[in-house]
């Protein structure tokens, strides 16, 4: 299994998002692998389909985040789910913020002057 653990659990409601954990839902209980398969859903999908299969459930989720499913064992397919979402919130939030990424631009620019000045005087 993956060395880091996927949610964190601070009560036994999901507070949503993707955090560094208090408690490790890579073991062997179903009842963790099922607490992280539903914040799993909530987070991307915004519901639960707690009716259906864990397959059916982690299919549902790789079609929507990768647009086709994987094989595997469900523990490795929801840690593949979750890591992506959260890459992909982590994204968003970077290309949304304009001002962040052309300061950050500007300062690298800023930066290469300096050195070729620094290497010309």
């Amino acid at each position: 299994f993956p060395s880091r653990p996927l949610l964190t659990k601070k009560s036994n409601n999901y507070t949503g998002g993707v955090a560094p954990l208090n408690h490790n839902y890579y073991g062997n209980d179903s009842a963790d692998f099922e607490f992280a398969l539903n914040a799993a859903e909530n987070l991307i999908l915004g519901k639960t389909n707690k009716n259906e299969t864990a397959h059916e459930r982690l299919s549902r989720l790789e079609q929507k985040i990768f647009k086709k499913t994987y094989k595997g064992d469900n523990l490795s397919r929801l840690d593949r789910i979750v890591s992506a979402a959260h890459a992909q919130k982590t994204g968003q939030a970077f290309n949304e913020n304009k001002w962040s990424r052309y300061i950050s631009t500007g300062i690298q620019v800023g930066a290469i002057v300096l050195m070729i000045l620094a290497m010309i005087l």
